[in-house]
């Protein structure tokens, strides 16, 4: 059988940012994590694993998961934590951001975290842009310090999005 999915493993996805941005079908983010699709598509309706619907070149639209979700230091509880922290929700109702916000509160720099991104304060890893000794300290900090963090700052971005808070 051909298999013309990404050939990345979990554990060497990390410093990428062309892979962290990347949307994949749920059949190619299944086989680099290891699960199934229908796992995958189960998670997605639930709203543990972001989905974000995007439009390919013909016109149709599809959903695609982003890549960063596959780092290990993302995966699982921290992201779900951060996904709650959004008041993200599959089926977006009025308080709650949409998966498009979601993904772009992930990938984008925020000034409340140093100009880095979620992902690169999530994982540790200090992005080519910046060789600051300060941001290289922050970046060593314990885990959980900068998952709380990044928490944080996800209420803060969802309370403005939603009109909460």
């Amino acid at each position: 059988m051909r298999n013309d999915g990404p050939t990345l493993q979990p554990d060497r996805v990390s410093g990428d940012d062309a892979f962290d941005r990347k949307l994949m079908s749920y059949a190619d983010f299944a086989i680099l994590v290891g699960s199934s699709e229908a796992s995958i598509k189960e998670a997605v309706s639930n709203g543990s694993l972001l989905a974000v619907n995007r439009t390919n070149p013909g016109g149709s639209t599809e959903s695609g998961v982003a890549g960063f979700q596959a780092r290990p230091e993302i995966r699982g509880a921290p992201l779900a934590r951060v996904l709650s922290a959004l008041t993200y929700r599959q089926l977006a109702v009025s308080d709650s951001v949409t998966a498009a916000s979601a993904y772009l509160f992930f990938i984008g720099k925020s000034d409340l975290l140093g100009d880095l991104t979620p992902i690169e304060v999530l994982t540790g890893v200090a992005p080519a842009r910046s060789a600051d000794p300060e941001v290289l300290e922050f970046l060593s900090k314990p885990d959980v310090e900068r998952l709380e963090l990044v928490i944080e700052v996800a209420k803060s971005v969802a309370a403005t999005i939603t009109g909460w808070g």
